[in-house]
This record gives structure tokens, C-alpha cells and sequence, in this order.
């Protein structure tokens, strides 16, 4: 059966299989969709074990025991991740470690690497290996393996084989799970590590770890690979694709094994390590399809053809996601492009209504390294992307999805934006902002409603503080009297938050030429007498702002009271005068008159007469000497 969050419809497995596909079917409404049926071609029976299973008792290797299996033949060496992950497995600090990443990106390789130089060291006496893997991901493709542990009891009853006697395990009196409980807590093989092995495919991952959380105690250690980290209390490190170089020995050792060396070329090579993001298996598996077709293939559509592979890497991750996470996912996969995460979540917040669970789902998507993230330096803002092989899988389930039409309703929203490519990211949120507010001046124009894009705009702009200075720009440029009372919101809410920032001089000169048009004219001088307390604005634009206030003090055109007119004269005079030493004759003259308004005659000759002394023949000062009776 299938359905969606909201239960508005109930679909029934209806045949119609194709190895890849299958039939659903509404008995209420009759509709039909497809289901994917690859979760259902693993055949019954007993499975082989995988080969990382380990062995079936513990064997001296150098100062201690262990289990562990052999290293991977091919392995390439990852020197920085391998240091890393050797200082934390022997500190005495952190009793869990877990390497996360994607599937096939070589947690366990690396981790068995790091311990083979445990080995040489004196730090644990035992290393105990229990894997719980159901896929081998092998270079013909996936295969599905049977798991050696998959619950506590099958972990307990395993540890204890390695470790005991058949008769002590056989006493009646013996408890399997509380002997392991006690193990982790002091083993008797003294220290040891404990390593679990493809962690996300246990019963219970989060039941699972709080279990083990709660009775490891040190000097044992617990090391975990997984996929899937849902818990908190370990301590992360995560396993990214190989750098360029790390990637280019793998390539070269994959082509030599498979003899197509000759069919690479330098910029071939190349297009597939950045194509692939250096995950070591899709370089692999790549590899063999040229093998295969004997030359080089388009990779993207090779990528394509490969359904069991991405159902290998992805499909257990994205069943374990939240709806909200999934729908996040299945965006980003129909537009091949870097998207701002304010942006999506903008989006998807309008379509969902779950703010909580938008943030959360991306942010699972970035854990779980569906997604990729890169910040733009001007801006420090981020932008969301999907690594090529997640947007293929992606795709192929987007076509699927019975919120596909919801979906791309969506993307056709982010697509105002413009696209980004990595190399551009650096421009940061501002320019997408622009082109999306130009796309929607554009739809305006064409009849569409600006309401249906003001709560996108609204939710990004709240976060994005820079972007209601945008927002009222294009308001400004409409010349309307609904553009200039919206530009007046946008930029007091803008002014609200950054009052001295480096661009509020220009946020308050506009402020004030919306109000002025508007008829405001208190909001006016309140807005050109904050913009004239910055120390950027130009000498002249304060003096113009004084000259304005003089008039409208002289006209009795501003209707305030007494008091709130003196406040105002008082807080521009005061401005004016602690850059007197940039002021002119007529700079003076509105300075004198400031003080005459504010009843400060004395105040008054004396800017009038400074006036004078730089221009004698200044009118305005020479006026303003005689009225106040004191000619020199």
C-alpha cells in the first residue's frame, strides 16, 4: 500500500511488473502510479556473507587479537583521513567514534586500514569486528550479502563465540546480552575496540546506539560506519570523495586491472573524477562500463543507465528520510543547480507549512551527504547542491513521486532565481535576489499577482536582511503610490535591523524620497535627520536636509508639537555643527537659522558672522546679522 502524508488518497499494489517497476492502483478514485520495484528483487534464501564479514575467531595480529578481515586488496591510501581517524580510535578521550558517509565512499576500507596500524601499537589488547552489511558493493554491481549481526542478541551471542568456551556459552545460567553489556565495561581480553560495521542496517540504529552508549566505558572504544547518523554523544568524523590526487591513483589502478588504460585520456579522467565528486565506487563501476563498451561514454548517461548501483548508494538513505526531507531532495534533483538554502526552504515552507521540519529535513540531507553545501564569501550565505550521482537518483524517483506536479510547480519558483554553477556561488545571494525580483516584475507585467511571490520574498528577506533594500528598490522603480508605501516597509523593517550598516545612508535617503511622495513629511525629516547622524553622508546632503526643516519650520507646514520641532532642529544642528570646519557661507546661513528656531540668538550671529568672515557678501548670512540687529 502507499499514500502520502496527508492521506488524500490510498494506492494498492496492482501487478503490472517490469523489474523496475510496478503498478499501484485507487480502488476510490481509480488513478494509477508507479511504484518502484526494485526493493522487491532480492530473492529468498539464505545469502552468502559479505566480504568484510571478518573472521570467525579472534587471531593475534601484532600486540593484540582481532577478527577483523583482511585490508581491501586495491585500496588507495587517504593519508590525511587515515591520520585523522588513527588519533581519535587510540585517545583516551571520546568512547564512540563514527566515520559517516555515503554508501561506497570507503568508510570501511578506511577503517581497516587504520587498524592494521593498531596492530603495530600497544593500545588495545583485542579489536573486536562485527559487521552488519547486506550489500557488497563489488565492481560488476551490487550484491546483496547476508547481514552477521543484525540485533543485540545476535551481537551478544557472536562476542561471545569469540571469547568462550561452547560449555560456558551452553551453562544454563549464562545471559549472552548481560555478558557483552559487561564487556564494554571492562573486557576481559583487556582494552578493547569494538567496531560495528555498516551500523544504519541493524533493527534498530538509534535503540542500537543508546544500548552501546550506555555501557561502553573506557579504556574501551567503540567505532562505528554508517550512513545514517540519527544519534548524538559520538564523535563524527565525515568521509568525503577523494581528493584529485587520491582519485587519479584509483583511476589509473582500476584501468590498468580492467586494461582500458589506453582508452583514458588526461581531461577523460579528469571529467570523471569531477563528475563522480571522487566517490571511490562510481569511479570504479564507471570504469567498468567502459570496460564494457571498449571507450569512453558520456558520463552522465552512463550514470543514468545504472539503477542498481544508485539504488545501492541512495535508496536506504532516502527511505530513511522525513517527508519533508524527501521532498527537499526531489527539488534539488529537477534543476541541476546550486540553490540558495533560504530560498528552498522559502519554497518548500509554502508548500508544506512546516518550518521545524523544512530546516530539519535539509539538514539531514547535508548529514546524510545527500546534498553538498558550499558559502558564498561575499555573503556568507549557502547554497544547496546535489552531487551528480544523488541528482540522477534523484531524478528517477521524481519521476515516480505522486507530488511531482507540487515539485516542479516549486522549482519553476526557484528557477527565477537563475541558475548557479559552483564557479559563481562566490557572487552570493544578492544577485539571485535581483534576478528573481526582475522575473517577477516581469511575470507582473504580464498580468500575474505580485501577492503569490510576496511570502517567498517575505520569508527570505526576514533572514536575509539586505534583501528588503532589494525588495524596495523595484518598489521605488514602480513610481506608484503602492510602490512607495510597500519600498517605505521594506526599508523601515530593513532599517530595523541594520540602522548604521554600510548601506543604511542609502536606506534612509530613500526612506525619506518615499515618504516625501507619499505626503509624509514627518517621516520624511525623521528619515533625512537619522541618515545625517552617519559620518559617510556627504557635508552638503545634511546642509540641504537643514535648509528643508528651515522651510518647513518657517511655513508651519510640520505638525508636531513645539517640543518634538525643537527635538528635531536640535539633533540636525547638532550633526551640522560637529563638522562645521566643512561648512560654507550658505552652510552657515541654515545652521544660524537652526539656532534661531531653537531659540539660541547667540548661537545664531555667531554661525551668521562665520559665515561672513569666509564670504562678505554672503546675502543669506548678511540677512540674518541684520535681523538679529548686530552688524559688524
Amino acid at each position: 500500500m502507499r499514500s502520502d502524508p496527508e492521506l488524500h488518497d490510498v494506492f494498492y499494489a496492482n501487478g503490472g511488473w517490469s523489474g523496475k517497476r510496478h503498478e499501484f492502483l485507487s480502488y476510490c478514485t481509480d488513478d494509477k502510479i508507479l511504484g518502484d520495484a526494485t526493493v522487491y528483487s532480492t530473492p529468498p534464501g539464505t545469502l552468502p556473507a559479505s566480504e568484510t564479514e571478518g573472521h570467525g575467531e579472534l587471531l593475534p595480529c601484532g600486540n593484540c587479537f582481532s577478527n577483523a578481515p583482511d585490508p581491501v586488496r586495491d585500496y588507495v591510501s587517504r593519508p590525511q583521513l587515515e591520520d585523522t581517524l588513527f588519533s581519535l580510535v587510540v585517545d583516551d578521550k571520546r568512547p564512540i567514534v563514527t566515520l559517516l558517509g555515503r554508501g561506497g565512499i570507503g568508510k570501511t576500507s578506511l577503517a581497516l586500514k587504520v587498524i592494521q596500524r593498531l596492530y603495530s601499537e600497544r593500545r588495545y589488547d583485542a579489536v573486536v569486528w562485527l559487521s552488519a552489511r547486506d550489500v557488497d558493493l563489488q565492481l560488476s554491481g551490487p550484491k546483496p550479502v547476508r547481514p552477521h549481526v543484525f540485533e543485540p542478541k545476535d551481537i551478544s551471542r557472536y562476542y561471545a563465540s569469540l571469547v568462550l568456551s561452547g560449555e560456558q556459552i551452553g551453562a544454563r545460567e549464562f545471559n549472552a546480552r548481560g555478558f557483552f553489556e559487561q564487556q564494554l565495561q571492562k573486557s576481559d581480553l583487556g582494552s578493547c575496540l569494538f567496531v560495528f560495521d555498516n551500523f544504519e542496517t541493524t533493527q534498530n540504529p538509534i535503540e542500537m546506539f543508546t544500548w552501546i552508549d550506555s555501557f561502553v566505558r573506557l579504556p574501551n572504544k567503540v567505532l562505528i560506519t554508517t550512513r545514517l547518523r540519527d544519534f548524538r554523544g559520538d564523535y563524527p568524523l565525515e568521509v568525503q570523495g577523494m581528493t584529485d590526487s587520491e582519485a587519479e591513483v584509483l583511476v589509473s589502478q582500476t584501468a590498468v586491472y580492467l586494461g582500458i588504460e589506453k582508452l583514458l585520456t588526461r581531461q577523460y579522467t579528469a571529467e570523471l573524477i569531477a563528475q563522480s565528486e571522487g566517490h571511490p565506487y562510481v569511479m570504479k563501476v564507471l570504469l567498468g562500463e567502459v570496460a564494457k563498451a571498449g571507450r569512453p561514454g558520456n558520463i552522465p548517461r552512463l550514470l543514468a543507465g545504472s539503477d542498481e548501483i544508485l539504488t545501492a548508494l541512495f535508496e536506504r538513505t532516502y527511505a530513511s528520510l522525513s517527508p519533508c526531507a524527501q521532498r527537499a531532495f526531489l527539488t534539488l534533483s529537477a534543476w541541476s543547480s546550486a540553490v540558495p538554502r533560504l530560498a528552498l526552504e522559502a519554497v518548500l515552507l509554502r508548500s508544506t507549512a512546516e518550518r521545524q521540519e523544512v530546516e530539519k529535513g535539509i539538514d539531514s540531507l547535508l548529514q546524510f551527504s545527500m546534498a553538498e553545501i558550499q558559502v558564498a564569501p561575499s555573503d556568507n550565505q549557502e547554497f544547496i547542491s546535489l552531487p551528480l550521482v544523488a541528482s540522477v537518483f534523484g531524478s528517477k524517483k521524481l519521476n515516480v513521486s505522486p507530488f511531482k506536479t507540487a515539485i516542479q510547480a516549486d522549482v519553476e519558483t526557484l528557477q527565477m532565481l537563475g541558475p548557479s554553477r559552483r564557479d559563481d556561488v562566490h557572487l552570493g545571494l544578492a544577485k539571485r535576489l535581483e534576478r528573481f525580483i526582475a522575473n517577477i516584475s516581469r511575470r507582473v507585467d504580464d498580468g500575474e499577482s505580485f501577492d503569490s511571490y510576496l511570502p517567498i520574498l517575505g520569508m527570505i528577506c526576514r533572514a536575509y536582511n539586505p534583501g528588503w533594500l532589494l525588495l524596495a528598490r523595484w518598489h521605488m522603480e514602480t513610481r506608484t503610490m503602492e510602490g512607495y508605501r510597500a519600498a517605505q516597509d521594506e526599508l523601515r523593517r530593513f532599517l530595523e535591523n541594520d540602522p548604521q550598516g554600510p548601506e543604511a545612508a542609502e536606506a534612509w535617503q530613500m526612506l525619506g524620497h518615499a515618504c516625501y511622495q507619499t505626503g509624509d513629511t514627518l517621516g520624511e525629516v525623521h528619515a533625512f535627520i537619522e541618515r545625517a547622524q552617519l559620518s559617510s553622508v556627504p557635508f552638503h546632503d545634511i546642509s540641504n536636509t537643514a535648509n528643508r526643516l528651515n522651510s518647513l519650520l518657517r511655513k508651519h507646514d510640520l505638525d508636531v508639537d513645539r517640543e518634538e520641532r525643537q527635538f528635531l532642529a536640535q539633533r540636525i544642528a547638532t550633526a551640522l555643527d560637529k563638522r562645521r570646519d566643512e561648512a560654507g557661507p550658505d552652510d552657515f546661513s541654515r545652521m544660524a537659522w537652526l539656532a534661531i528656531h531653537l531659540g539660541q540668538e547667540g548661537k545664531a550671529r555667531e554661525y551668521a558672522e562665520a559665515g561672513l568672515s569666509v564670504d562678505p557678501d554672503n546675502n543669506h548670512c548678511r540677512n540674518i546679522v541684520d535681523q538679529l540687529g548686530h552688524a559688524p
